[in-house]
């Protein structure tokens, strides 16, 4: 490795693909990563876990001591260096040397052109601990010597490591020979240069110093300030997407004159944050002696680093690091990857139940500021990076509930980014109560987002209404258990959607268009858009009125159902809504779910009532009394509301009346506030000339004098007994033959004054003779008990007389 120009200009006879070198080594899954003629790269998997593979094919007869030991010195050096990942194995044949270290999915350069996009706090967070890896080297006495963006791992809960330290790679290069930068520097061949300028020197200063220093000098003087001038590349390309030297750019500043090279950086640093120029100008200074100490930044030199950082974040979330050990030291005879690593991390379960025990102590701690809850994405980080690998309900429904809260105090793109796309993920998730409380969370989650891009504004026409349609008609996986979390929580999710469609029509509306083609298409765009959405919360509304009775009454549940009422009418029409809950009154065996109906129609029309009448006279023909007690309670609402107007009223009186006879006492209640409702609302006229006179007849004759509707208490102690229970159950059960009958003996008897009788044997059952013959031993109290009887007769047929009606359009409902 010593001799540069024979590494990269003399082939090894013969190389093999990465997979036959790491055929020996118990390795599963290998997959390539890349191959330079420097290095192969692949990733593996083994019982202990996912690494990255890095295979040095040996250039024929070059030696490779003492470079082997001095990656083992360096894993000793950083083996309790939070934010360091040194190689964890090294092993030496004849004809290649294998590396092995941890596997991390994302380097820094994967990231920031990865989604979620990073956000603001998240760059700041990946500055500190880039300084914090750097600080813990200068502890350590070790020096990267290759440090760029790709040798910045990001882990999938946020934490950073440098890896990939190069103590094999030469401290000094040629400024005239860019194929030695290739070669060892620039393997991705991005022509992108992270190397301080003193690294660079001309050919003849190279020769003589490598004649004079060997590779002890080649190979053996880096200094930390060379890798804080790579570190300074690095927050440049955090901070501005792009790295601020290429190779050529790079040789430029480094011949330029101090004023030149001054120039240049102001020019750079004004594409980032003026808090950080300050700090780029002494990080990317050509002076090494003027760059400060990776320490020196930590302690505020340059940059003042939140408080937060090093108080709380950094040391509690250094918890949930895994831990890696190192192997047995090498020697002359030992092969390195034949011993185990000491490997050790919390379970994902056990990371869950550990954030929800310490939530007051981080909770109180994000919240302290806004600048502090800005790294609240840090935590939301941690507990998805666990989520899916989670086993127990328990821990995925408090993942959920954790995501929700954070969410409340972090930005609206992490919401949706970063915690949506995991809560759409649970909706499929084995447990049923898993998947319902995903859905639940969904809605809560979304409801305070305001988007801030058209796409956003998208999410639930091209993203959620897809996926909710399809579980919502899916009668096979979709539990009965998620289809009532999705039906209570469709009406936050359309009144979220709703606000979701107004925000995207007004940033399209204030985006500059400049082709008039896309201004004429605009306001047909709008349009889709509206139906689109439309056309998404009907298709689950229609699907859930499909299934199960219970599921039906979840959706029609107040707060759900108020919420869908405004959707329609301001996206589609009121009649929507309506049109879905009339499917409710076919339910004949599921009374709970008629009675539904009437609970909810109030919320349906606020704001015109034709075609009510027939409705509500469905329910007060409804056998069940439940369903009449709502039905009339639907009606009392629409008065008190003024949603029925006068003539539907005046309709609905008279069907209204009789119940007043009804043996239940909820049922006469209602009436009589139905009663008063109209009171209230009608012309003193029309009370004293319709509304009264209407009422009197179901009222004690000798009440009917001081007869008041003012008062509920009072009317209902007027009233004159309703038809006994006994009596009005044995009417009900009668068929609707029998039942006319029994209709027309009493309208004969009321009208012609004949005798009310019959010789059928049901008729007699309901109404039992009464033995007029008084014998010679009778007493007085037996002949007033007779005439009793009768008076209690004559009352009896003339209340059932009064509900005449009502007891055929009952029997008639049932025959249907």
């Amino acid at each position: 490795m010593g001799n540069i120009n024979s590494l990269f200009t003399t082939n090894p006879s013969e190389i093999l693909p990465v997979e036959v070198y790491l055929s020996d080594l118990s390795c599963d899954n290998v997959e390539n990563l890349g191959s330079t003629r420097f290095m192969k790269v692949a990733r593996g998997k083994t019982h202990e876990g996912v690494f990255v593979y890095k295979v040095f094919v040996r250039q024929d007869m070059a030696p490779l001591d003492p470079y082997p030991q001095r990656i083992i010195d360096i894993r000793k050096a950083l083996m309790k260096s939070p934010n360091c990942c040194p190689i964890k194995k090294v092993l030496v044949k004849q004809k290649y040397a294998v590396m092995l270290r941890a596997f991390q999915k994302h380097t820094l350069f994967d990231r920031m052109s990865t989604r979620p996009f990073v956000v603001d706090a998240e760059k700041l967070w990946y500055i500190f601990l880039l300084f914090k890896a750097l600080s813990q080297c200068e502890t350590a006495g070790v020096c990267h010597g290759d440090l760029k963006s790709q040798n910045v791992l990001i882990s999938s809960s946020n934490w950073l490591q440098i890896t990939d330290f190069a103590p094999f790679k030469p401290c000094f290069l040629a400024q005239d020979n860019p194929s030695s930068f290739t070669f060892f520097f620039d393997t991705s061949r991005r022509q992108t240069c992270y190397i301080a300028p003193e690294r660079f020197i001309s050919a003849a200063q190279y020769e003589e110093k490598l004649k004079n220093g060997g590779d002890d000098w080649l190979f053996g003087s880096l200094t930390p300030n060379m890798d804080m001038f790579s570190a300074g590349c690095i927050v440049f390309e955090i901070l501005s997407d792009r790295p601020p030297f290429t190779y050529s750019s790079l040789c430029e500043y480094r011949a330029m004159s101090d004023m030149e090279a001054n120039a240049m950086v102001q020019k750079l640093v004004l594409d980032v944050p003026p808090a950080y120029r300050s700090l780029l100008r002494i990080l990317l200074n050509r002076d090494p002696s003027l760059r400060i100490s990776a320490n020196a930044v930590l302690t505020g030199a340059a940059f003042s680093f939140p408080v937060i950082l090093e108080s709380f974040l950094f040391r509690y979330l250094d918890r949930f690091r895994p831990l890696y050990g190192a192997s047995s030291p090498l020697t002359d005879t030992s092969d390195d990857f034949s011993q185990a690593l000491e490997f050790s991390y919390l379970e994902p379960d056990d990371v869950i139940t550990k954030l929800k025990r310490e939530k007051k102590l981080w909770w109180a701690k994000l919240a302290e500021t806004d600048e502090s809850k800005s790294f609240a994405f840090l935590f939301v980080s941690l507990i998805t990076a666990n989520l899916r690998a989670l086993r127990t309900i328990q821990a995925k429904t408090d993942a959920i509930k954790m995501l929700v809260d954070l969410s409340t105090i972090s930005d609206s793109t992490v919401a949706l980014d970063r915690i949506l796309p995991y809560f759409v993920h649970l909706w499929m998730d084995p447990e049923t109560q898993v998947r319902a409380t995903a859905v639940t969370a969904t809605a809560e989650l979304l409801a305070p987002i305001e988007p801030k891009t058209y796409e956003e504004a998208l999410t639930f026409v091209d993203y959620l209404f897809p996926q909710l349609n399809v579980m919502a008609n899916d009668s096979v996986d979709c539990p009965q258990h998620v289809l009532f979390s999705i039906a209570t929580s469709l009406g936050r999710l359309a009144d979220t959607a709703y606000r979701f469609y107004l925000a995207g029509r007004e940033i399209r509306k204030s985006a500059p268009f400049e082709e008039d083609d896309i201004v004429q298409t605009a306001g047909e765009q709008q349009n889709d858009d509206a139906q689109a959405l439309l056309h998404g919360v009907s298709a689950i509304f229609s699907a859930l009125c499909s299934k199960d009775p219970m599921v039906k009454r979840c959706l029609v549940e107040t707060e759900s159902l108020t919420l869908l009422y405004h959707f329609f009418s301001k996206i589609g029409n009121d009649d929507t809504l309506l049109r879905f809950l009339c499917t409710f009154l076919n339910a004949k065996t599921e009374w709970r779910l008629r009675a539904a109906f009437f609970d909810s129609l109030p919320l349906c029309v606020q704001k015109r009532s034709e075609g009510m009448v027939p409705l509500l006279q469905l329910g007060l023909q409804d056998g069940e009394e439940h369903v009449v007690v709502r039905a009339l309670g639907c009606i009392h609402i629409l008065i008190r509301n003024e949603n029925l107007d006068k003539t539907s009223q005046k309709q609905l009186l008279a069907d209204v009346l009789p119940f007043l006879i009804h043996p239940n006492d909820w049922i006469r209640s209602t009436v009589c506030d139905i009663l008063i409702a109209f009171d209230s609302q009608w012309h003193v006229a029309e009370v004293h000339v319709k509304l009264i006179p209407a009422v009197s007849p179901y009222i004690e004759d000798s009440r009917k004098k001081i007869l008041t509707l003012k008062s509920k208490t009072v009317l209902m102690a007027q009233l004159v007994d309703p038809i006994p229970r006994i009596t009005f159950n044995q009417i009900v059960e009668l068929n609707l033959d029998y039942t006319r009958q029994l209709k027309t003996l009493l309208e004969i008897h009321m009208e012609t004054g004949k005798p009310f009788e019959a010789q059928a044997s049901w008729f007699n059952t309901i109404f039992p003779k009464i033995k007029t013959e008084i014998t010679k031993s009778g007493s007085i109290g037996e002949h007033n008990d007779v005439k009793a009887a009768i008076e209690a007769r004559k009352r009896l047929i003339t209340v059932v007389f009064a509900f005449r009606h009502h007891f055929e359009k009952m029997a008639d409902t049932r025959n249907t």
